[in-house]
């Protein structure tokens, strides 16, 4: 009995295993003869348009790395033609300052070298007033030496009088 049922178990398995193999054959039968071509119709139109998309991205990649590159070169040409304008601009305004601290020297210079000579010409103006008013006293104490008879009293009169006119 026991036999009977280990048999009936080995054959109903042996059985449950058949169908199950031939409905699997059946089934992939039935896929491939309805379903199998859309299947790999659609995974080589999935593998085609992963492959289009890598393509994509990496033409993309390479566009975006040679824009960056451009971008990078413009920057840089920037960059050196504002240090070069700094440059420039550092230099004319080191030139402009020297310039005008050199004109300023000049103007410096010319104004003393005018007011030295202003006050020479002032000097000698005086000068030439202090002559003229001795020439007058002297002439004007010769004459009174001339009109009046010279004693020591009188010419000592005279050059009190000739000292108190030079106070004037």
């Amino acid at each position: 009995m026991v036999e009977n049922i280990f048999a009936n178990i080995g054959v109903t398995a042996l059985m449950d295993s058949l169908f199950v193999i031939v409905s699997f054959i059946l089934m992939i039968a039935i896929i491939k003869h309805f379903a199998w071509d859309k299947i790999v119709q659609t995974m080589e139109a999935r593998r085609t348009k992963i492959s289009t998309d890598l393509d994509v991205a990496e033409s993309k990649r390479k566009e975006a790395e040679q824009i960056q590159a451009q971008a990078k070169d413009i920057i840089q040409s920037a960059e050196n033609k504002a240090s070069s304008i700094l440059t420039e601009s550092r230099s004319a305004s080191e030139k402009l300052q020297k310039e005008m601290l050199n004109e300023a020297k000049n103007s410096v210079a010319k104004m003393k070298q005018d007011g030295q000579h202003e006050v020479e010409l002032m000097k000698q103006h005086s000068l030439v007033q202090m002559e003229n008013k001795i020439v007058e006293l002297s002439v004007g104490v010769a004459e009174q030496i001339l009109k009046k008879e010279l004693t020591p009293e009188i010419h000592q009169q005279i050059i009190e009088e000739f000292i108190e006119g030079l106070d004037c």
